[in-house]
Parts: structure tokens; sequence; C-alpha cells
């Protein structure tokens, strides 16, 4: 749960309840400590209670999730039950170590106090990318979709280009495609035959729609524009090369292993490119490398999102451990 001044007022009576218990358990226990001359154990009054306040705070974190299946309950609002989950979560650390009296004592209670310890890291961990994460996304990644659709452009995003290019300079010579208007420029080697092959285009203007990205004010974003372009017919072989070793990577992102994951790298193959092909294939090659920069933005969004939501089931599986963990606590306790 985020923490800004939007929601600090329901953050702030939860962290001064939290803090004033555990404040007041610890100065206890301190009190009584200076007076016995020794560290107190977990067998002492202020420890045994400390203890007990510790393993309710547990039990009470643990609740958040069945809470997810009782929404329609509406027992207390999200927001405040995830404040209190924070806070008093913090709060339950120090108490379970003053009840072990600052001594890890056998197996069990070191186990106990070291996965506790990574459930509270990991929960600060899972806070802390909450708030980094998504501003991340949004300085970075302007081309932002869901990531399950992510696949889904990235083909269309191909197909994009492919008929830009096709649009522009024809399909490379010699290769099959349809020629019915009603359908997209695509190679289709069973409804076409050997004599509905094309030639490359000549130097007429195009009229196509490109890609453009702006910024107005602290918002980027990707815009569309119509444009004519007139390509020499003698660069278009060097276009269709340059589609060629930009298409795997379009459809796989990193996952390709081209080069142009790399955004230097993909710097320099773009600008040698418009050097070789000259000065009225720019635009072209422009949206060819803006859909490049794109999927460079998705792979980018599938590592921060991987990020923003796998540390959950770490921190389910620790806090899951540590409650077995005290509840056999709890019993060889009361046995022994």
């Amino acid at each position: 749960m985020r923490l800004d001044r939007k929601n600090l007022r329901n953050h702030a009576p939860w962290a001064v309840a939290a803090s004033l218990l555990a404040g007041g358990l610890i100065g206890w226990y301190l009190i009584e400590t200076v007076n016995a001359g020794h560290w107190l154990r977990g067998g002492s009054l202020p420890g045994l209670v400390c203890g007990i306040v510790a393993g309710s705070i547990i039990a009470f974190e643990m609740l958040l999730w069945p809470r997810k299946f009782l929404r329609a309950w509406r027992l207390v609002a999200a927001k405040h039950w995830l404040a209190a989950h924070l806070w008093f979560g913090l709060a339950s650390l120090p108490l379970a170590y003053v009840h072990c009296g600052f001594h890890t004592g056998g197996l069990l209670p070191t186990l106990f106090l070291v996965l506790f310890t990574l459930t509270i890291i990991s929960g600060l961990m899972g806070w802390c990318l909450q708030h980094i994460i998504p501003k991340l996304i949004l300085k970075n990644v302007p081309a932002e979709t869901v990531c399950s659709q992510i696949p889904k452009v990235s083909q269309q995003n191909v197909e994009n280009a492919l008929s830009l290019l096709v649009s522009v300079v024809g399909p490379p010579a010699g290769e099959l495609y349809e020629t019915d208007a009603k359908k997209t420029d695509k190679p289709n080697s069973t409804n076409v035959t050997e004599s509905q092959s094309f030639e490359y285009r000549s130097s007429k203007p195009s009229t196509v729609v490109l890609g453009a990205v702006r910024t107005n004010g602290r918002i980027r974003g990707r815009t569309l524009r119509t444009a004519n372009i007139s390509i020499d017919p003698k660069h278009a072989q060097q276009l269709w090369q340059v589609y060629r070793k930009i298409e795997s990577y379009l459809k796989l992102g990193r996952r390709s292993g081209s080069e142009m994951a790399d955004a230097l790298r993909a710097n320099a193959f773009f600008a040698a490119a418009r050097s070789q092909c000259g000065s009225s294939c720019d635009e072209l090659i422009d949206a060819l490398e803006q859909y490049c920069d794109e999927r460079r933005q998705f792979d980018l969004q599938s590592k921060l999102n991987a990020w923003l939501h796998n540390w959950l089931p770490i921190h389910i599986g620790l806090s899951v451990a540590v409650t077995v963990l005290l509840v056999g606590h709890i019993f060889t306790a009361l046995r022994y």
C-alpha cells in the first residue's frame, strides 16, 4: 500500500497505535530488565506478554489472506486493513526479539526468528517496490500496455511495419503477396500465382500513417500522423534488410537475442542504415526504429512488472512458514 500525502491520514492512526503498543511493551520490559539485573527471558511476565502480543499480531496479519475471499461481507475497508497490516507487522518484529530476551535459544526459536525477519524484510521490499516501480513505468514506458497483451501488440507492430514497407516500396522482388484490396498485404503463397509477384515500387510518393513519440509536460506518448514518403527504388532492398534484421526482435523482444535489445547498439544500427539509404528514407527508418524502441519498452515493462508481483508469493510463503513455526513454538512451550 502506497504512503503519500493522499493517504497519510489513513496510515497515521495505525502507525501511532502500533508505535505506542510496541514502545510501551518494550519500555516495560527494559525497566523490569534493569531492576532484575539481567536480560529477562520469555518466561518472565514482560517477556510472556510481548510474546503473546507478537503472536496475536501474526495471527491478525494472516487474516488478510482469507479476507480477500470475504470481500462481499465488507468487513473493513481494504485501505484500513492494509495500513494496519503494515504497521502492526513492523511492530511485531521487535516484540518477538524482546520475547526471546535477545537470545535465539534452540533450533526452533532460531529458525522462527530468521524466517520472521525475512518475512518482514520481504514485506518492506514489496512496499518499496509499490512506490518505485509504478513511477519508473510511468516515466520510462510511455507505450505501456496490459502485460498479458504484449505478445499480441508486438505481433501487431510486426504487421504494421511489414504493411508500411509494402505500402512505400512494395514487397521484395520475387515474393508473392495478395493483391485483393480487401485483404492486407501479407504473404500468402497459397492464394496467388507466380504471375502475381511484384517488383519494387517507383519513386512516386506514398501516403502512410506513422507513429511518433510526443511529449506534453510530464506526459509522453505515441501519436499518429500521415506522411507522404517517396523512396528511391534502389534503396528498397536495403530497407527490407533492415526489416529482416529487426523482425525477430519485434516479435520476441529480448528473448530473440537480437542486438536491438541494447539501445546503444540499436541506435548505431539505424544510424548506419540512414547513412546508407540517404535522407529520403529517414522517415521510414525512423518509424522502424520507433517500433524497436516500443518493443524495448515492453521488455522493460515485463521486467518491472515481474519485480512488482513476484515478491508477493515469496512473502506469502514465508508468512505461512512463520505461522506454522509459531504454532509449533506455542505447542512445545505449553507442553514442556
